[in-house]
């Protein structure tokens, strides 16, 4: 973890509070936030009232006495924190102060204290408390408390701040945060001091420097919280449990064996979309401990974590909560929060790993998406890679974990590079070619995907290569997205790279086994066929490439990125306007991947077009179109559409627009359509009116 400032309450007393603000704001910059005139001035009288309160009746004493905390009430306290960042937890703490026996949290509002601001400050000394080592150590001698407090900066509080505190496991901490004021706070933190159970010191260095660590009991909630869980978007398919039943057991053997040895293993996991890639993942991190999920596909997260969260529910008449051991009833909602620890979002995880004062202990880390690693210079959460992002990943976490067995396992999704700067997998070659003492396990299927490599050379290299050790069942080749087939990513791949006889003969060998690709000029026909078919819970929704910019003439609103509320499109029922199923909104390629839908409704607009030549990329900018000519650009737009074209289990239908025929808006131009349209035809696409 780290802090943006800490210090010996004394100096932070005798320091300008000029240059305390100073530093927190190159801390700020150095963690890649900018800072606003608004933001200093609230640090400035944050900082402010703090000094007044610790200092107060210091005036007139002597020069030793000046160096320590005069206030009879407040001396013990010994350090304070300022902007405490709990990475893991995705939390910044205002404050922190640090005596014998008690942790207090400060939380500093310009506003008089509202319940939501209280329960913030509660959700801080929960995390410390079920997943900061330092914190649970003291809790459990029993000698250290957790006081949360919210202060308010510009307005008087009245309250009584009458103080209990919970039940267990978290009856360390103060049932409800206390509020407060400039002129109240030192009363309020001399009152806290009172409710002490020992006077245990506590090291500023070693609170502020203390290691992630889950609770057991937080552990035991989340395997329950798994094991019930029907994740319908990465789930609920007919994949014979066989084959991901054979690729978890061995690499759990893997795992045992490079641990025992301490060894360090990267290991490579491929397959088609939809074939369960995720699911090994996920089996792989409910079922090993000290193992971390990281995905660089940000919306799963959401997603899996809203599913945890809805599908914490016993399952019987009464339909009552299930509680896992240890916690209370009134606890579930704080417990279903906490639970999704080990699932965390890709490029966040190199940052909190980066230097060796944020240890963990952790050592499996399951990458999906691993292909989208970044490259060298691409800028990640605001700072600029000085190398390849997955060779910086290998060197941090062997620094968290001197002299232990690591294994990284990558789920590998070949073909669906959509972001400028990915890397692709033969980064990770690269990586532990250069590393020292790591070694690479990938199955033959693997390294003989098409796309993999840029040519047979490269290919034979890494597969002759001196620490490249075989796997088995590396590659999950049988995707479920559709009935009974694996071959919708076979056609998709054909229409992206402009081959419509094999696309044709694909899709001719789909309508065998009763399996067509649909096709309409009608967006109205295109919602009623997919409504017509789904049943029950089924999942559909509508989706298009984030270049799809003049759908929106065709009352298509496209979502964006940091606006999707994916976790509700994909699991809200039917009736929530919010739900994928109302068809009102259209997700796009970044949100979309990973994840899939029982019946997808495609939309394609003028980004993506043919020419004489094959395919042709084009960006909106101003009132034109803009072709985009660099040879990554047209590949990550194929990639896009691929993405689009593999999210349906069941079923697919594609919407091409018939374009302005008035030919008044020339973004719009018909034949941009007819095109797209005419070549779909030739790939084997039904069309329905």
């Amino acid at each position: 973890m780290t802090a943006w400032y800490d210090s010996p309450c004394n100096n932070f007393i005798n320091s300008k509070t000029d240059s305390v603000v100073g530093q927190l704001a190159r801390s700020a910059a150095r963690e890649g936030w900018g800072t606003t005139p608004e933001q200093e001035q609230e640090w400035t009288k944050s900082v402010d009232i703090l000094k007044s309160t610790l200092s107060e009746k210091k005036e007139g004493r002597s020069e030793i006495l000046q160096s320590a905390l005069a206030d009879p009430r407040l001396h013990e306290f010994q350090s304070i924190i300022l902007e405490y960042d709990f990475r893991r937890r995705g939390l910044r703490m205002d404050c922190v102060l640090l005596a014998p026996g008690i942790i207090v949290i400060l939380e500093f509002k310009r506003h008089e204290p509202t319940l939501a601001d209280r329960d913030q400050a509660m959700s801080y000394a929960i995390n410390l408390c079920e997943f900061h080592e330092v914190t649970q150590k003291g809790i459990h001698k029993g000698d250290a408390i957790i006081a949360p407090i919210v202060v308010s900066t510009r307005t008087k509080v009245t309250s009584d701040n009458n103080v209990s505190f919970q039940s267990k496991p978290w009856d360390a901490i103060f049932s409800m945060a206390l509020m407060s004021d400039a002129e109240t706070l030192a009363d309020t933190l001399a009152s806290v001091l009172s409710f002490r159970r020992g006077t245990h010191p506590i090291s500023c260095n070693e609170w502020v420097s203390s290691k992630f660590k889950p609770s057991s009991s937080i552990i035991d909630a989340a395997v329950s919280l798994y094991g019930q869980h029907s994740v319908s978007a990465i789930e609920e398919h007919a994949l014979p449990t066989k084959i991901i039943k054979e690729c978890v057991k061995e690499l759990e053997s893997i795992v045992r064996e490079v641990r025992e040895k301490k060894e360090k293993r990267v290991i490579f996991i491929s397959g088609a979309p939809g074939a369960g890639k995720t699911l090994v993942g996920l089996q792989l991190l409910f079922g090993t401990e000290k193992s971390v999920f990281v995905t660089g596909n940000a919306p799963l997260v959401d997603v899996l974590q809203l599913a945890l969260k809805n599908s914490y529910r016993e399952k019987n008449a009464a339909n009552q909560l299930n509680i896992p051991s240890g916690y209370k009833k009134e606890q579930i909602s704080r417990v279903i929060n906490l639970a999704t620890f080990n699932i965390e979002k890709a490029h966040r995880f190199l940052k909190d790993r980066s230097t060796l004062s944020t240890p963990t202990d952790e050592t499996l880390v399951i990458f999906d998406e691993a292909q989208r690693t970044y490259l060298k210079g691409r800028s990640v959460v605001s700072e600029r890679l000085e190398r390849d992002e997955a060779e910086l990943i290998l060197e941090a976490l062997e620094k968290q974990n001197p002299g232990k067995g690591l294994v990284i396992i990558c789920l590998l999704g070949h073909n669906q590079a959509i972001n400028t700067g990915e890397s692709g997998v033969i980064s990770w070659f690269k990586a532990v070619n250069k590393a020292k003492g790591w070694s690479y396990q990938i199955d033959e299927k693997t390294l003989s995907l098409n796309g993999l490599f840029d040519d047979i050379s490269s290919r034979q290299m890494w597969s002759n290569h001196s620490k490249r050790k075989s796997l088995e069942k590396g590659h999950l080749d049988h995707s479920l997205r559709f009935w009974k087939n694996r071959d919708v990513e076979i056609w998709a791949s054909a229409v992206v790279h402009g081959d419509s006889d094999k696309a044709m003969e694909v899709a001719t060998s789909l309508g065998q086994e009763g399996i067509r690709i649909y096709l309409t000029r009608e967006l109205k026909t295109a919602k009623n066929w997919v409504n017509g078919l789904r049943v029950g819970e089924e999942r559909l929704g509508m989706i298009a490439s984030s270049q799809a910019r003049r759908l929106i003439a065709e009352g298509i609103h496209i979502l964006p990125q940091s606006d999707s509320k994916i976790g509700h499109w994909m699991l809200a029922p039917s009736g929530d306007i919010r739900s994928s199923n109302t068809l009102d909104v259209a997700q796009n390629q970044f949100q979309i991947q990973g994840l899939e839908l029982d019946y997808a409704l495609v939309c394609w607009d003028a980004d993506f077009r043919r020419a004489k030549t094959g395919w042709e990329a084009y960006n909106i900018s101003g009132t034109k179109w803009q072709k985009q000519s660099k040879k990554e650009e047209q590949a990550y737009r194929e990639n896009s559409y691929r993405v689009l074209l593999t999210r349906a289990r069941k079923g697919m239908v594609i919407y091409i627009p018939n374009g302005d025929e008035s030919q008044i808006d020339e973004t719009r131009n018909p034949s941009f359509y007819d095109g797209i349209f005419e070549f779909l035809v030739t790939c084997g696409c039904v069309v329905i009116n």
